[in-house]
């Protein structure tokens, strides 16, 4: 993730130098949300800018289309950024930000209703609500490089990330996730026997460890509590990659490939090996309008998607099922047309993709029991398949995106349904989106949304009904320092829950937010 320079900022303002701000303040009706952020910047000198930002959300429970609280979904989050961005001096830009999000609430710890179904009426155990709070820091130093010359862009990116997870007033002590991360490339332009080639080599390593606390295994009644010894768990990664792109005249080829070494701990049980990925793409102009493309490309991880806190449940009774636990894979394929028009402002997009993901690493549900004999496995095969289609219009003051997305999802061959940490069904979409600019102060839009019915699901779960959500909004600008903005999403406070969400058989699945007003103020000088 890029945050904005100062610069840039700036230069929205129509400035270049200086020191400028803005003030932003809201209010959503659905959830009594409280909205605010401020932004101060400026030049410390011709190159050097500097960046402070700070936001504000407070939010309660939300409603939804048939006017039912969703309670657990309320809570408090707080951004900070500072940033310091040096560029184009000489041939050198150099950035360095630091960041903190801060989350907290009233949340579910576990079972329903903290992850799928609605807070049973009766909240006991597990699905008691307790104080939660999760905090992101985050520091990055970037570097650019891009001397007067075809042989040298290069960039490196160096990063350090923290992910704390509190139970204010509980014994359970602080889990967390540490990763520290570098990644180098450099691309290269020149000419090899008159075809125009770009070649990118680069690398990037990270390592994360993971902290928390073990059950306490001399004591069955405090299991849901990780209150034994501390331990940790650490995954690295080190992958070396080359792209080469060559221009042969209307076709041009990607070819990559990546080696990927990876070492994790998954307590009693190690996960060491190599990989090499392969990536190919061709892109045909069959005219100046219309592109033909195809693209081919693998990957490979042996740090799976296991949440911290179920890796304080491995022992040494834990093992892997079939006694062998193999690294994550992936597989994608995709081909398409691309049309920019000459003569119109239309531009259409279609696309056929297949994605096969194999060996996903997990670990059996074991509420807050031990994780032991076949504790951790690798899941069947995933496949992901299906069409996008998209069509954009820009003519004036109006311009439209019309989005259509066409998806089939598949788990050991079979229809699926949501998989944590995984992947979830959703059925046929399609997103019409407008805009009306109608003067240079005001801007309005319009935005259809069209999921059609879910059928192909899992025996034992139901099937999921469609449905149609309208959103308007719009803003006015009096003068260009000031700003109002009104939308209201669900218009017609329409009842529906996301297909993505999770079904429990006990509490449901729980609907999306109903009809929801929002108002902001925006003042910059």
């Amino acid at each position: 993730m890029t945050s904005v320079d100062a610069q840039d900022l700036l230069q929205r303002s129509g400035k270049v130098d200086g020191i400028g701000a803005r003030i932003k303040t809201g209010y959503s009706s659905v959830d009594n949300g409280k909205h605010g952020n401020i932004s101060l910047y400026g030049m410390a000198s011709d190159q050097l800018g500097l960046l402070a930002h700070i936001s504000a959300d407070n939010r309660g429970d939300y409603e939804t289309g048939s006017g039912r609280s969703v309670i657990g979904s309320a809570g408090q989050d707080r951004d900070y950024l500072f940033k310091l961005s040096l560029l184009d001096a000489g041939n050198h830009s150099v950035r360095a930000a630091v960041s903190r999000n801060h989350n907290e609430g009233l949340y579910a710890r576990g079972s329903h209703g903290s992850d799928m179904g609605y807070l049973p009426e009766l909240q006991t155990g597990p699905s008691s609500r307790v104080r939660q709070e999760t905090e992101q820091d985050r520091m990055t130093l970037e570097y650019h490089w891009n001397p007067a010359n075809n042989a040298a862009d290069f960039r490196a990116n160096l990063y350090r990330t923290e992910n704390t997870l509190r139970y204010p007033g509980s014994a359970i002590e602080d889990i967390r996730t540490e990763e520290i991360g570098l990644s180098i490339n450099n691309t290269s332009h020149f000419n090899f026997t008159s075809l125009d080639t770009a070649l990118t080599l680069g690398m990037d390593w990270f390592e994360e460890t993971a902290y928390t606390n073990a059950l306490n295994m001399g004591n069955t009644l405090v299991w849901p509590d990780l209150t034994g010894q501390a331990v940790e768990y650490k995954s690295e990664n080190l992958g070396i990659y080359m792209e080469s792109i060559t221009d042969f005249g209307p076709l041009t080829t990607t070819v990559g490939l990546r080696l990927d070494h990876y070492d994790s701990d998954y307590g009693p049980i190690q996960l060491k090996g190599s990989k090499v990925s392969p990536a190919l793409r061709f892109d045909y102009a069959l005219t100046n309008e219309f592109n033909l493309f195809a693209g081919y490309s693998e990957a490979a991880r042996g740090s799976g998607i296991i949440p911290v806190g179920f890796l304080g449940r491995l022992n040494q009774t834990t093992t892997a099922a079939n006694n062998q636990l193999k690294a994550e894979t992936s597989k994608q394929h995709e081909i398409g047309i691309r049309y920019v028009s000459e003569n119109w402002p239309l531009t259409l997009h279609l696309k056929a993709f297949d994605t096969r993901l194999d060996n996903n690493i997990q670990t059996i549900g074991q509420g807050s029991a031990p994780l032991g004999t076949a504790g951790i496995f690798n899941s069947d095969r995933l496949d992901i398949e299906g069409w996008q289609f998209n069509a954009e219009w820009t003519a004036g003051f109006y311009s439209t995106n019309f989005a259509l997305n066409i998806i089939d999802v598949n788990y050991n061959q079979f229809p699926s349904g949501g998989i944590r940490r995984m992947t979830a069904p959703t059925g046929d979409s399609l997103v019409w989106d407008n805009r009306w600019q109608l003067s240079e102060q005001w801007l309005v839009g319009y935005t259809l949304e069209l999921v059609a019915d879910l059928e192909d699901v899992p025996a034992g779960e139901p099937e999921r009904d469609g449905y149609h959500i309208h959103s308007l909004r719009t803003q006015w600008k009096p003068n260009p320092d000031l700003e109002f903005g009104l939308a209201i999403d669900n218009l017609f406070n329409k009842r529906y829950a996301n297909h993505t969400s999770l079904y429990s058989a006990v509490t449901g699945i729980v609907d999306e937010p109903g009809r929801d007003i929002r108002l902001s103020l925006t003042y910059t000088f």
